[in-house]
């Protein structure tokens, strides 16, 4: 896999952080925010989960019902063929939200590496299931379904990349509501977790 870069890791469930990191700095912007915040306010955002042709869609909707901007913008690198061709469409929105004061999240609804890309919303994409065979396999260094993977993560990571060079901290979501099993991650490992996230 390409090296791996620092991307600011949170899942954003509340910003009730712990009191014992209220005062702690990090290099993160976003991060320092959120310690700041905590206890006292509240970010609000919206997910533009698609399409990635529009990625501001849902966002500007929101400014056009409140009269403001939401502080937390969201995109997804998405699945289907015309929403993984307007990736950097997403990407240079976020870009665009980062500059314009809001926290960026990213996240990544990919398709099953023992399966095609791009697929769809159902049991042979993103719905679908690994066996435990082909568990093992995608966590062997070297297999082929690992090297598949890999590839897939290398692709979305040189997205990732971009936003660092162009200084927008990322709430990155890859995998995301893995203890339930709707989606083929649902279930994984620690290995694939650690795999996809560089460590």
């Amino acid at each position: 896999m390409k090296k791996t870069i620092p991307i600011l890791l949170i899942i954003l469930l509340t910003c009730q952080f712990n009191p014992a990191n209220a005062r702690k700095k990090s290099k993160f912007q976003s991060f320092n925010y959120l310690n700041m915040i905590s206890g006292v306010k509240t970010v609000s955002g919206i997910h533009n989960r698609e399409p990635n042709a529009e990625p501001a869609r849902w966002t500007n909707q929101v400014d056009c019902v409140t009269g403001k901007f939401p502080g937390l913008w969201s995109g997804d690198f998405l699945f289907e063929q015309d929403n993984i061709q307007n990736r950097q469409i997403m990407v240079d929105e976020a870009v665009k939200q980062w500059n314009k004061g809001a926290l960026v999240n990213i996240m990544w609804h990919s398709c099953n590496p023992a399966l095609e890309e791009p697929c769809g919303w159902d049991s042979k994409g993103v719905k679908s299931k690994l066996t435990d065979e082909q568990w093992k396999e995608l966590t062997t260094d070297g297999s082929n379904l690992n090297l598949r993977w890999k590839k897939r993560v290398d692709e979305v990571s040189g997205y990732l990349m971009f936003l660092q060079k162009n200084g927008v901290e990322v709430l990155w979501r890859p995998m995301h509501e893995m203890n339930q099993g709707a989606f083929w991650w649902g279930g994984g490992t620690v290995s694939e977790w650690r795999m996809t996230n560089g460590e």
